[in-house]
């Protein structure tokens, strides 16, 4: 059972069993979902979906708001968004790095 997008305030959850196959060379092994990674009960899709909220809610809220629990929300955005973000980042371009210290020191109110 999958969580998928909430639609128009409505729960709403895909149930799919993956088809398993027994293989002489390599054991037993289970079909490749493209809507899910591994044991996750939250959809890919629904994933980006709650990591996009969560950059305008608290993810407290995120989770509140659409049912599901603040670990969900929270492996959406670390375990998916981020990770993706750093596994397809290109650092080619940066010649150099800067600091505004005179700004740092206006943030730290000394």
């Amino acid at each position: 059972m999958f969580s998928f997008y909430p639609f128009v305030g409505y729960l709403v959850m895909l149930t799919y069993r993956p088809r398993r196959v027994s293989c002489p060379q390599h054991g037993v092994t289970v079909e490749h979902i493209l809507w899910a990674n591994g044991k996750s009960p939250i959809c890919t899709p629904f994933k980006i979906f709650l990591s996009h909220w969560a950059k305008y809610l608290s993810w407290q809220e995120v989770a509140r708001q659409f049912r599901v629990s603040w670990k969900n929300v929270f492996e959406s955005v670390e375990e998916h968004v981020v990770e993706y973000g750093l596994k397809h980042r290109n650092l080619d371009n940066i010649n150099a790095i800067g600091i505004d210290e005179i700004q740092y020191l206006k943030d730290t109110n000394i």
